[in-house]
């Protein structure tokens, strides 16, 4: 982690010194930051792959989180790193973001919202970037389900059109009898006891308000 600092205190600083540059896809060609340490030369985007796959552990990723300042690196790489850097770093705030214990220091961040506004109106920014950042605004815009503008939003949802794995048959049964509770109207297919022709589920379909799929 101490690497990771001192890539994005280089960056921060517009430090040159110690760049490389690296080959993309479709033969493109972009410098990135380096650090040297122990006799090995370690690359910025290397650093943040290797956290972002330690991430997919979700202890590990808190204490990640928790532990290190790492939101506050991630906020100097994307301000003034270079594309390929930037790219990674959203890449790995996106994994950090759906974890709900996580996703709420992002939504309470002025800055990092301007941030990600910022690199939303770059003039030529690369497809890899723009979807990691529409990721990261759909999560911190619908993640907490029990925020005012979910509720808002459901009110005009009645009709809950459920789609499953026959396997999922049980659960879905379970979660579409809480649904009725709460005055929705839902279709499912029950694989147990009943058969539909295509039709059927085609009208089920149009008449729904949303589909909830279960995977």
């Amino acid at each position: 982690m101490t690497i990771i600092k001192d890539c994005a205190e280089s960056i921060d600083k517009h430090d040159y010194r110690y760049k490389i540059d690296i080959e993309l896809e479709n033969n493109k060609v972009s410098s990135v930051h380096q650090i040297r340490r122990n006799g090995l030369c370690i690359s910025t985007i290397e650093v943040l792959n290797s956290i972002y796959f330690f991430c997919h552990n979700e202890k590990i990723r808190l204490e990640i989180f928790s532990k290190y300042d790492i939101k506050e690196d991630l906020k100097k790489i994307m301000l003034h790193g270079r594309s390929t850097e930037v790219e990674f770093a959203l890449k790995l705030i996106l994994q950090f973001s759906f974890d709900d214990r996580l996703v709420t220091s992002f939504k309470e961040d002025g800055d990092f919202i301007q941030i990600i506004r910022s690199i939303f109106s770059h003039n030529d920014p690369n497809e890899r970037i723009m979807n990691y950042c529409k990721g990261i605004k759909f999560i911190l815009n619908n993640k907490r389900l029990e925020s005012d503008s979910f509720s808002n939003s459901m009110k005009s949802i009645r009709r809950i059109f459920i789609s499953h794995d026959q396997k999922d048959t049980e659960i879905c049964f379970k979660i579409g009898e809480k649904l009725k509770e709460l005055d929705f109207k839902i279709w499912f297919i029950n694989f147990k006891f009943e058969k539909y022709e295509f039709d059927v589920v085609t009208r089920a379909l149009k008449s729904s308000d949303c589909i909830m799929l279960s995977m």
